[in-house]
């Protein structure tokens, strides 16, 4: 992939590069000049290029010329940005599909478990013997696993009758995804101790990731987000450097 510069930042100065380094915000400034740089390489269809500019300036009801270029000298923004916003998505996608879209299969694979998308109920309590209480009540189905939740859960999850989700299972503690792989729908499993709490699950839903066009669109996201946060951790480490 080519080594795309950023000549925009040629600009900084050691005073600026330091206050932008001290409040956080060069690697942001890095990021957003280099996206720019990156895709202004990418070439599309003159016929493209004039619908899209159109339609952005549509959008901003800009049609007529003269409010245009009234617009434009009003705002901090010249020509090029306005293209640079206009193409964006389709230099974006031609840029992906280019250097990406061989990859897409193997992330994913890599990515599935985390990727899992679950709904369970969940009860926890800090006393054991009441887990086993409450257990066995809702095992024998002697009250409903939301009313027990919402009654004596200790979580925020008390609020929402035991209910947790739908999200991705890979964000759930290490020993609560495993229980979920383990269990069956409408299952409700024994108290399990995970940290401060004895824990009482029942699985609503577990639904596989599928490699879709959405599934598609997020993994090249994350792919191109990969790249470029690699460059701009190598970018601001040599302006870092040089001034220093």
């Amino acid at each position: 992939m080519a080594d795309f510069s950023v000549k925009s930042l040629n600009c900084l100065n050691k005073e600026t590069i330091n206050l932008l380094q001290k409040n956080q915000q060069l690697k942001p400034l890095i990021r957003t000049e280099l996206i720019k740089d990156t895709l202004r390489e990418i070439k599309i269809d003159k016929n493209d290029e004039v619908n899209l500019l159109n339609d952005f300036r549509k959008n901003l009801k800009l049609e007529e010329d003269e409010k245009f270029n009234k617009w434009l000298s009003k705002n901090p923004f010249n020509l090029e940005d306005i293209k640079d916003t206009a193409y964006y998505k389709k230099r974006y996608s031609f840029f992906c599909d280019k250097h990406f879209s061989h990859k897409i299969d193997s992330r994913f694979l890599k990515r599935k478990k985390d990727l899992d998308i679950v709904v369970y109920s969940l009860i926890r309590v800090s006393d054991y013997f009441k887990a086993k209480e409450l257990f066995y009540r809702a095992f024998e189905d002697e009250e409903d696993f939301g009313s027990l939740a919402a009654n004596h859960s200790e979580g925020l999850e008390r609020k929402t009758r035991g209910i947790v989700g739908p999200i991705p299972l890979g964000k759930s503690h290490r020993v609560l995804e495993k229980l979920i792989r383990q269990s069956k729908p409408g299952e409700i499993l024994a108290p399990t101790q995970i940290e401060d709490y004895f824990v009482i699950i029942r699985l609503e839903s577990l639904d596989a990731a599928k490699l879709d066009n959405h599934m598609r669109e997020k993994m090249v996201d994350e792919l191109f987000n990969e790249w470029i946060n690699s460059r701009v951790d190598e970018l601001s480490s040599k302006l870092i450097e040089q001034y220093n």
